[in-house]
């Protein structure tokens, strides 16, 4: 997790292994998800999303906020997913 403080954005990056991704997303949507060779990258990318904002909360100045999706990419042996928090302000 980093702040840009030039687009006062908090930038987030979540690694999870994608045999675990896989399984995880196969539960949640109730289909069989293959991350390696999806069928529709844009719909992988949303399911993808779909479960890591339910399940990795961010809060700011005590209040929740919302994760928006930048994408994502599979390396080796794990799936990595990209998010940003816009208008994040810094703390005196």
């Amino acid at each position: 997790m980093e702040y840009n403080a030039t687009e006062k954005t908090l930038e987030i990056s979540c690694k999870v292994f994608t045999d675990d991704l896989e399984k995880a997303l196969t539960k949640f949507t109730a289909g069989k998800v293959d991350v390696y060779n999806p069928k529709d990258k844009t719909v992988l990318e949303k399911q993808i999303a779909n479960y890591i904002s339910k399940h990795l909360l961010v809060k700011v100045d005590g209040k929740q906020v919302m994760l928006e999706c930048i994408g994502y990419e599979i390396e080796a042996q794990s799936t990595l997913s990209y998010y940003q928090i816009h208008q994040v302000l810094s703390s005196p």
